[in-house]
């Protein structure tokens, strides 16, 4: 069919096409689309803020660690100014953006009209280097579709988890750059990897989220999930049969909301 020659002539040209050109050139790539927060981090940090309040956590005061917070610190500045006491950044891929990032801490202390202690904030390239329980909250925003080794990660969030301690993972389980956010489900793991996977995609669906978390020892809640019904009627009867034994309600998932809480002091 005429959307998955299209389908796979995109996925060729993102897999090939370094991700520093890729932004470059965005505007001239069909369907592909850029972070939610990648130049503003005031509307991820309210995301946070939204379902942090909705699972009945208070930010004030805790030690936030973030996973995958990309070329800046612009969500911890908005994190530290929205009460959490300091804000550690895991980034172990991207490059750190200095201008960009000056930009961001410039917009985000104008909004809340306060300067940002420079000691509160901390960037890493490896979660191995936070402190045993150093760590009240773990967040991440678009970010766990993209661990390749999740059970790694948890065993991790596990340790630098104090008693009481909190995660929150936004994950967009889409497709994230083209307008075909199911096409993935069309091929086996060997044609996807060899040819079509950009090189951090893994087409995990919620489902193996919720046990690869609950193997790790949390207790996962799924706040909330959204599904583009539009999106997987185009490929409903069309899934690879590497996916037959998943239920339509979790290969369907776009969008999800996972929460998990220690037991033991807040």
């Amino acid at each position: 069919m005429m959307d998955t020659v299209e389908y796979v002539a995109l996925r060729l040209i993102r897999r090939i096409m370094p991700e520093t050109l890729l932004k470059t050139v965005a505007f001239l790539v069909p369907h592909y689309q850029r972070s939610l927060g990648e130049t503003d981090p005031r509307p991820v940090v309210a995301e946070y803020q939204r379902w942090l309040a909705e699972a009945g956590v208070k930010l004030e005061g805790k030690r936030v660690v973030e996973i995958g917070c990309g070329a800046t610190n612009g969500t911890g500045y908005g994190l530290v100014c929205s009460g959490a006491s300091t804000w550690t950044g895991i980034e172990p891929f991207q490059r750190f953006d200095a201008r960009a990032d000056h930009a961001q801490k410039h917009l985000v202390e104008q909004t809340h009209n306060r300067s940002i202690d420079p000691a509160a904030i901390v960037r890493m390239r490896d979660i191995t280097g936070v402190a045993d329980a150093g760590a009240d909250l773990v967040l991440s925003n678009s970010v766990l579709e993209h661990v390749k080794d999740c059970p790694a990660l948890f065993s991790q969030c596990q340790r630098i988890l104090a008693p009481g301690g909190a995660m929150l993972h936004i994950v967009d389980y889409r497709d994230h750059f083209f307008k075909y956010p199911y096409h993935f489900l069309l091929f086996g793991e060997r044609v996807w990897k060899r040819w079509l996977n950009p090189g951090d995609l893994f087409r995990y669906r919620v489902g193996d989220h919720v046990e690869m978390l609950q193997t790790a020892g949390f207790p996962a809640k799924v706040l909330e999930t959204r599904k583009d019904e539009a999106g997987y009627e185009k490929v409903r009867g069309r899934i690879h049969e590497q996916f037959h034994g998943r239920s339509d309600d979790d290969l369907s998932v776009a969008f999800a909301v996972l929460f998990c809480k220690l037991a033991g002091a807040p």
